[in-house]
């Protein structure tokens, strides 16, 4: 599939909202976009045979990111989601220019949350690369709050290829042992959207767990009702497909009550890329 391809609009209301994500972490924006606008129809594309893209250098996330939506632009969609902060982190410039479609911002979605709370000192938990890029730490930092950023090198790993309850309890206390008192934690990787709980039995109570994932929902709700894009047809359907096994999507799918219509490993089009360049 071309990087050129640019389609000018979406087709019309019951076109898809495509999302995609470096593996199972994105299905949870996949639930919150479905339980809000349950018309919809949603296409995920997983790309498992390549996870994680957190320790990857940024060119290959890039391409990786391209990969992704070169594969949904195909899929006749109305928007494109990257549930991936890494991704996004990385990538959204390069892949606001390759489109028209919408795009919307995850990371910035979430700073804004802690932001609108006032919070004055925020902990971001999220991966090597998204750290790196600085933003979330930016946009908390301009508007006056402190940035605390943890980077976790294997936790969306850990998630992914479901770890045990005591390992990842053990690994996500490695990563918060030294935080300082803060008054807020984002999730900055949607794998650790799953994990919430291990995160919140491991911090003071007073401490908010931000997870922009629902930020986000409500924000695709608002945007498709201002452009008049709400799919007002009942029963959407929901299409899965991951570049590696499905096994693990099928159990995260049945927690997270979520029905799909089409769950598929996909060959084409998505590529293992090495690890380094």
């Amino acid at each position: 599939m071309p990087n050129t391809y640019k389609p000018t609009t979406p087709s019309n209301k019951t076109s898809n909202i495509g999302i995609f994500d470096s593996g199972i972490g994105g299905l949870s924006v996949l639930q919150a976009i479905a339980q809000l606008l349950p018309n919809e129809n949603i296409i995920y594309i997983g790309d498992n045979a390549n996870m994680p893209y957190g320790d990857k250098p940024k060119p290959i996330i890039q391409q990786l990111a391209l990969n992704c939506l070169n594969f949904l632009l195909a899929q006749n969609v109305k928007m494109v989601v990257p549930a991936c902060n890494t991704s996004v982190s990385t990538s959204l410039t390069l892949l606001k220019s390759k489109t028209t479609l919408p795009i919307p911002n995850i990371t910035r979605l979430g700073a804004y949350q802690a932001i609108r709370a006032k919070h004055k000192t925020v902990t971001v938990l999220a991966t090597p690369q998204t750290i790196k890029s600085g933003a979330y730490q930016t946009l908390l930092n301009q508007h006056g709050a402190k940035a605390v950023p943890i980077a976790c090198s294997a936790l969306a790993s850990s998630v992914e290829h479901e770890q045990p309850l005591d390992y990842l309890e053990l690994e996500v206390h490695s990563y918060l042992q030294s935080m300082p008192p803060v008054d807020a934690l984002i999730l900055g990787c949607t794998h650790y959207s799953s994990i919430a709980s291990i995160i919140a039995k491991q911090l003071p109570q007073n401490v908010q767990i931000i997870d922009p994932t629902k930020g986000l929902a409500q924000h695709i709700k608002e945007y498709l009702a201002h452009h008049n894009l709400l799919n007002n047809e009942k029963g959407g359907k929901i299409r899965c497909y991951f570049t590696a096994s499905t096994k693990n999507a099928e159990r995260v799918l049945s927690k997270y009550n979520v029905q799909v219509n089409h769950l598929e490993k996909y060959y084409g089009g998505i590529h293992n890329v090495p690890n380094s360049s």
